[in-house]
């Protein structure tokens, strides 16, 4: 209670990377597909859900080996963390796949927190994080670290939207 949180400024998901671009692009369509995660990530019970098949991984790295080595046909991981990776090992030659939109149950939006009491302070970053997202330099600053761009969702995870999983 001693927390409040300012306007969503970028929305982070669990991705799906794979060695084509124009791969299966929806986790509806991953029925048959061995599909690398992280161990005890949202990805792992989502896909248990759905009853894909996962190859499980303990780290970002292991499991981008695992699609290399063609042990997975794809992988669903933490969007910033694989997609620094991927910027910092582009011979590995893997992509973000086109067409993908993340369902809620693995998006967040991120937002700044500040003390409650410091509502000026909040909405002051509201207001530049808004300018330096209307500029475009907010994308551009994405891409340098290889993390893929996401304005922030309407929905996003909750229990509900575990729930319909299952």
């Amino acid at each position: 209670p001693k927390l409040a949180i300012g306007a969503p400024y970028y929305g982070a998901a669990f991705e799906l990377i794979g060695r084509e671009q124009n791969a299966p692009n929806d986790l509806a369509s991953l029925r048959d597909t061995p599909v690398a995660i992280q161990s005890q990530t949202i990805a792992n019970f989502v896909l248990h859900a759905r009853k894909v098949p996962m190859r499980t991984f303990f780290s970002t790295g292991e499991a981008v080996n695992g699609v290399v080595s063609g042990d997975a046909t794809l992988a669903l991981l933490w969007g910033p963390t694989v997609g620094w990776h991927l910027r910092n090992h582009p011979d590995l030659k893997l992509f973000f796949i086109n067409g993908y939109e993340p369902p809620a149950v693995v998006r967040w939006n991120e937002h700044v927190a500040t003390r409650k009491t410091d509502t000026d302070l909040r909405e002051a970053i509201d207001k530049a994080l808004a300018k330096i997202n209307e500029s475009g330099a907010l994308q551009e600053f994405s891409q340098r670290y290889g993390m893929p761009f996401r304005q922030p969702f309407a929905s996003t995870y909750s229990l509900t939207e575990m729930q319909k999983l299952y």
